[in-house]
């Protein structure tokens, strides 16, 4: 017996009828479920970079997943780029740590939940860290979204 046109089955061109899964707007390295429940948040956040306009290429522009740091630590965290919501905190980290922090430039970003998430991650060096989390598209302007902050 010939199959009615309500019985072929879908093809790839056509729905077939399940709820599809919404764009995946994270970069890939992001585990599952992260960065989403994270908070929104919105303000000036600062960061250390090596050059302005910020080169996506940069190494200071990866995160702990993407340089095999901090590994055995929360996954989501280990996602997000490190940042302070005070420049004086990274005036001491740029004159306390490595030859490369010494060298870096500061830049600033205007967080937005439509840029992506950041969530305040105090830690005992750190009292005014945030993690960041920016989506694929903001990460692929990020030369235009980070402004550097004279020091």
């Amino acid at each position: 017996m010939a199959q009615t046109d309500s019985e072929q089955p879908a093809t790839a061109n056509e729905p077939s009828g399940e709820p599809q899964a919404p764009p995946r707007i994270w970069p890939p390295y992001m585990p599952e479920g992260c960065p989403e429940s994270q908070p929104e948040h919105t303000g000036r956040l600062f960061r250390l970079v090596s050059s302005v306009p910020v080169s996506l290429e940069d190494p200071l522009m990866r995160c702990a997943t993407q340089t095999g740091a901090w590994r055995g630590q929360d996954e989501c965290r280990r996602s997000s780029l490190s940042c302070s919501d005070r420049i004086e905190e990274l005036l001491t980290l740029r004159q306390t740590q490595t030859a490369t922090f010494a060298r870096a430039r500061m830049a600033a970003i205007d967080v937005n939940p439509a840029l992506g998430r950041a969530r305040s991650t105090p830690t005992r060096r750190l009292p005014h860290h945030w993690s960041l989390w920016l989506t694929s598209a903001a990460f692929a302007a990020a030369p235009s979204l980070f402004s550097e902050v004279a020091s």
